[in-house]
């Protein structure tokens, strides 16, 4: 492999490795932590809950943050010229909202009611179904960074400005513009960390990784312990001011902000920590890129479409799987959705389509 590839892509294709396990790992889980309908059976199993939220608690955010980084590189190298209407706005809307509307109205067929008013399906497809909603928001990300370098906005004020948007969050904004508010900040600090060329380096040791490590699950589970046990009411907090401090946030759009507020949090550490341990292991040689999980690596898109329709189909269409103890059951639907998105990742780059689509 080219030594400067390894060095200036050998972080992205960890981090990308390890974001799309997560993924899939969460998506295997999610039905034990709220996310997906419960199959009929299916018990509680408290450390399940935990392993999903665990997962899903800086997954999105430090995929958003990559792609910026990974956008902020090719500025780098081939120049400021590269942020213009064919290449940030056409060629990235080929890129998300091309595959976003097709596997998305392949997805409302088999998953969703064909019942409803065309305008309203058509609209749910446009907005992103099932797991798609990602596409369309980080499309917006790039518009937006094209938005700010066309103004000439330094990052001192925007960031600022994108931490305020991220904490207001919560406005019900079409196209998943409501979601761009909230991940635009970690895209632009990753955008900003190459395209800046800031000196980040210094942070790349065992000492920061494991500050960062601390801080994330420290706060992820202080966070978490707080919002579900004290602010939802689970726990009694006794008569008097508390219990009207408790229903006045719940009672307006400050708890939301609260909930954004810790979620950046823990999620801001945890991306960190990612970046900064990968990196960390590369340069001791620890842990060093090779061509497979370069290949690998390129399936990685692929493997997001897929994994959510093979989990849906395993989990809702096949009903012998409910004999299978639930202790089991989403480690196996891992290991079968990761080898089935691979496999079917792989297939579809080797048609003229695919590559079209995915490639």
């Amino acid at each position: 492999m080219n030594k400067n590839y390894k060095k200036l892509l050998g972080d992205a294709v960890l981090i990308r490795l390890f974001l799309i396990l997560l993924l899939v790992l969460y998506h295997s889980f999610c039905v034990f932590c709220g996310a997906w309908e419960v199959p009929n059976g299916f018990p509680e199993i408290p450390v399940y809950w935990w392993v999903g939220k665990a997962v899903s608690s800086f997954m999105l955010e430090t995929f958003v943050f990559l792609s910026g980084y990974l956008y902020g590189e090719q500025i780098q190298k081939k120049g400021i010229g590269v942020v213009n209407f064919e290449s940030t706005i056409l060629r990235k809307a080929k890129r998300l909202l091309l595959p976003c509307f097709l596997f998305g109205g392949v997805y409302y067929v088999m998953f969703y009611d064909l019942s409803k008013p065309v305008s309203e399906i058509i609209y749910s497809i446009l907005n992103g179904t099932g797991h798609l909603w990602f596409l369309p928001m980080l499309f917006w990300c790039f518009v937006c960074v094209y938005g700010i370098e066309k103004l000439h906005i330094s990052p001192k004020v925007v960031i600022p400005l994108l931490t305020v948007a991220a904490l207001c969050s919560i406005l019900p904004l079409p196209f998943r513009l409501g979601k761009t508010m909230y991940y635009l900040l970690f895209f632009y600090v990753g955008y900003c960390i190459k395209r800046n060329t800031w000196n980040v380096e210094r942070f790349f040791s065992g000492k920061y990784t494991a500050v960062c490590a601390a801080l994330y699950l420290s706060s992820f589970v202080l966070f978490t312990i707080f919002d579900n046990l004290f602010l939802t009411g689970n726990i009694s907090v006794g008569a008097g001011w508390g219990d009207v401090l408790i229903f006045s946030i719940l009672q307006n759009k400050a708890y939301f902000c609260w909930i954004r507020f810790s979620s950046l949090c823990y999620s801001a550490f945890g991306t960190a920590m990612v970046f900064c341990g990968v990196n960390w292991l590369q340069r001791n040689n620890r842990l060093q890129v090779t061509r497979g999980m370069v290949k690998l690596s390129s399936l990685c898109f692929g493997v997001y479409i897929c994994q959510q329709f093979i989990l849906k189909i395993l989990y809702y269409r096949m009903d012998g799987l409910n004999r299978i103890d639930s202790l089991v059951l989403p480690w196996i639907g891992f290991f079968i959705t990761l080898f089935l998105s691979l496999f079917l990742s792989h297939l579809l780059l080797k048609t003229r389509l695919g590559r079209f689509f995915i490639g």
